[in-house]
């Protein structure tokens, strides 16, 4: 999802995944500051 709004962003496909991939890093130092878990996240009901 992320991905596909970074594109309709009008970014090109190395762009979106150098903004995914900053993304999940983000997330990642998060979970190692805070000392959690990773949590797998809700689906959404269809």
């Amino acid at each position: 999802t992320y991905y596909d709004r970074k594109r309709a962003e009008g970014k090109k496909h190395n762009a979106a995944l150098i903004c995914l991939a900053r993304r999940r890093c983000d997330v990642l130092y998060a979970m190692i500051k805070n000392n959690e878990p990773y949590r797998q996240p809700a689906t959404a009901a269809a």
